[in-house]
């Protein structure tokens, strides 16, 4: 039984590398790609933490941290790639890197998009640290076709 187990891992393990192998890029250009799903007309939604900003903001590991609107979601819908919802809140290290913003998204039929939107801090933070932008973080926002959002739920 357990040699039977042990190959059924190796198999598994081999038709994994053999499609990691075999990848094709779908999507270029994303502004530090997170979550992704699909939606119900087919398409397929990621969630872009962003690149920060000018607003100082949290520190993070490599220095001072700053924030922006520049997180969003991106679609893919019949070989299109677009930004469908921008200006979501994002905080970064200066160089872009180490993004907290747009997490994660979740389609809940069509025209009802959720998106999670990290802190990366302690939730007392949010009123001094980043400006007016703090209080955006720790938020599931609703993404609406047109590219407008409003914040949801504080889960943080």
């Amino acid at each position: 039984m357990r040699t039977a187990f042990v190959s059924f891992v190796i198999a598994i393990c081999a038709l994994v590398m053999a499609t990691v192998a075999g990848a094709q890029v779908v999507m270029t250009g994303l502004d530090n790609p997170r979550g992704l799903a699909w939606g119900p007309e087919g398409a397929l939604y990621v969630a872009e933490a962003g690149r920060g900003g000018p607003q100082p903001c949290f520190a993070t590991p490599e220095g001072a941290g700053f924030a922006g609107f520049t997180g969003g979601v991106s679609r893919l819908w019949n070989g299109v790639q677009e930004r469908v919802v921008s200006g979501l809140p994002s905080h970064a290290d200066p160089a872009g890197f180490g993004a907290t913003g747009p997490h994660d998204i979740a389609m809940l039929g069509r025209g009802n998009a959720r998106v999670t939107i990290g802190l990366g801090s302690d939730p007392a933070n949010r009123a001094t640290g980043c400006g007016s932008i703090g209080p955006l973080f720790g938020w599931t926002a609703r993404a609406l076709p047109s590219g407008n959002w409003s914040l949801e739920t504080d889960v943080a």
